[in-house]
């Protein structure tokens, strides 16, 4: 049975990424997201995590916090937006990103 999962995601970009920061450039740093999906376990949320992040042209470091959407909100305050994208998941079936939090590589 498929239920809404959300996990904390760090990508690197690959010099062709096509996603966008907040100023409309080419994102070029690495960066931490929430993501959500309407996927039945753990495997299937990474494997359409990595699936999306090469249609995007990045890549996955690693997932963390892995767990479903409803037992994150028994256990923690969650924002409107993740809670919002965690809807549209469950009724379109397709992944959702929240806010990108972007960090420079040392």
């Amino acid at each position: 049975m498929k239920r809404v999962w959300i996990g904390l995601v760090h990508l690197r970009p690959q010099p062709d990424c096509e996603l966008e920061d907040q100023n409309g450039e080419a994102l070029r740093a690495n960066s931490f997201v929430q993501v959500v999906a309407f996927v039945k376990d753990g495997d299937e949320f990474s494997k359409q995590v990595i699936s999306a992040a090469e249609h995007y042209k990045m890549t996955v470091m690693g997932i963390e916090d892995l767990e479903p959407f409803d037992k994150r909100l028994r256990t923690h305050i969650v924002a409107t937006e993740l809670k919002e994208k965690a809807e549209e998941a469950r009724k379109t079936g397709f992944l959702r990103f929240g806010t990108f939090h972007t960090y420079r590589a040392e």
